[in-house]
């Protein structure tokens, strides 16, 4: 089976950085990819987490507005409303 992803786009807001309680750096920000469909321009936000050595690349160099090729696999949070 195969998940993996490759986004290119503008960086939505400057990355938040935090670090787990063992001290591995995280990064959290979003990118944000368009295309048009029947001459009408599509965004799309796409929410992205890094950790470690990645995730302090994404701290020292990635700020809001840059163009950014981001790869890795997707994963999808499910909830049901309780209602």
């Amino acid at each position: 089976m195969l998940n993996k992803a490759m986004l290119i786009g503008n960086v939505g807001h400057s990355p938040k950085i935090s670090a787990t309680q063992s001290g591995t750096c995280v990064a959290n920000w979003s990118i944000a990819t368009s295309k048009k469909i029947q001459g009408e321009q599509q965004t799309e936000w796409h929410n992205c987490v890094a950790f470690g050595k990645v995730a302090e690349r994404v701290r020292d160099y990635v700020g809001r507005g840059d163009k950014l090729y981001a790869e890795g696999e997707i994963q999808t949070d499910f909830w049901e409303d309780k209602e």
